[in-house]
């Protein structure tokens, strides 16, 4: 009865520990493919951006970089950045004979709808 009952509880105790090495495994991807759609935000804001005119597009990877690697070239052909800017606030500040505008601009960089990055910039106009 004893090694019945030993072997129920050893059992027991491995299928919770595949299901917690399972659960893990699982998290670490999530977060590995999370990190690399973030990293081709990040790509994304480098400044070969500044060479698209229109600001307010989904642009894929590819278009801006070229690589040798196909590993790499076929990542980056499915990365697809969408890139909209938007004017937040513009203030009017007058000081005696001075005045000048500024303006509030965000920018937002989206893979999917969890992986979003925002930047904001600020233009001074005399």
């Amino acid at each position: 009865m004893e090694v019945i009952l030993s072997t129920v509880i050893l059992s027991f105790v491995m299928i919770v520990m595949i299901q917690i090495k399972s659960d893990n495994i699982f998290l670490v991807e999530k977060m590995n493919k999370s990190k690399k759609l973030s990293d081709y935000i990040s790509t994304s804001i480098d400044t070969n951006i500044s060479k698209v005119k229109d600001r307010n597009i989904n642009l894929f990877l590819s278009d801006l970089y070229t690589f040798e690697n196909d590993d790499i070239r076929r990542e980056f052909k499915a990365a697809k950045v969408k890139i909209k800017d938007k004017r937040i606030d513009t203030k009017k500040i007058s000081q005696d004979s001075t005045s000048f505008e500024v303006s509030t601009y965000s920018t937002s960089f989206s893979i999917s709808e969890n992986i979003k990055k925002n930047i904001y910039t600020f233009k001074i106009e005399l």
